[in-house]
């Protein structure tokens, strides 16, 4: 058997999106385009701020919001159920069950949308809809108890995944950011934090990942400010001594 060269490339590119770090300028392109009290608002925010997976971003309910400690607890995530009728709770990745601090500007966007749900569910009384999550974890079936999720409408209805599916063609055509993806917004935030000087292992429990080389080989991408980071290591390290 002839094994391939290593610079071989195959015919038919890989589905898998590059791992991207998105600019600033971009981000903040992104955010107008989806500005507070559109549906994609918080979920681009909980990714590129904190870190959140995609269903860990749209599985998230009140009681996981700490606002007076500053603290997300993410405890579980969405996904489609086996039949493909509901979205349903599941663990999170690698059960990656973590509390994280959120910044200001995440807390007082949560706590203005809280406020502004809880004057919805009075005006809308008996319309509100109600979401329940079931023994097995299936959310809306109409029957469980109530659940409190972040990413619903005014009127109470859940804020599926899916959404992000036409938000990011919106981002690819209109505004012209091909390579973006929900995920690298997580991948953006673990360069962001490293490139400020984070410590990698605060990274790695930050993002929930099993391995601290995950952390560094995949979601470390270099940048301009990792590499204005290393040249002041160098000339410190280049100084020569005092007599």
């Amino acid at each position: 058997v002839r094994m391939p060269s290593p610079r071989a490339t195959p015919k038919t590119p890989e589905s898998r999106h590059p791992h991207s770090v998105i600019a600033p300028e971009k981000m903040e392109r992104i955010l107008s385009r989806f500005p507070e009290g559109t549906s994609s608002h918080i979920p681009l925010l909980l990714g590129y701020y904190c870190g959140l997976r995609l269903g860990e971003a749209y599985g998230l309910t009140w009681g996981d919001v700490d606002f007076d400690h500053n603290t997300i607890r993410i405890q579980r995530q969405v996904q489609m159920s086996d039949d493909k009728k509901h979205w349903m709770f599941t663990p999170p990745k690698y059960e990656s069950y973590r509390t994280i601090k959120m910044s200001r500007l995440v807390r007082d966007t949560l706590w203005r949308r809280w406020n502004l749900l809880l004057e919805c569910q009075d005006t809308y009384g008996e319309f509100y809809h109600q979401i329940t999550v079931d023994p097995q974890g299936r959310l809306d079936t109409g029957t469980g108890a109530p659940v409190h999720m972040v990413n619903i409408r005014e009127n109470g209805t859940y804020i599926q995944p899916r959404t992000m599916t036409d938000t990011s063609r919106i981002i690819h055509t209109e505004l012209e950011i091909p390579e973006f993806t929900y995920h690298s917004l997580r991948h953006t935030h673990a360069t962001q934090l490293i490139a400020a000087g984070a410590h990698p292992k605060a990274v790695q429990e930050r993002l929930g990942h099993k391995n601290l080389s995950v952390t560094l080989d995949i979601y470390a991408h270099n940048t301009p400010e990792l590499d204005k980071q290393l040249e002041k290591v160098l000339e410190t390290l280049n100084t020569p001594p005092h007599d």
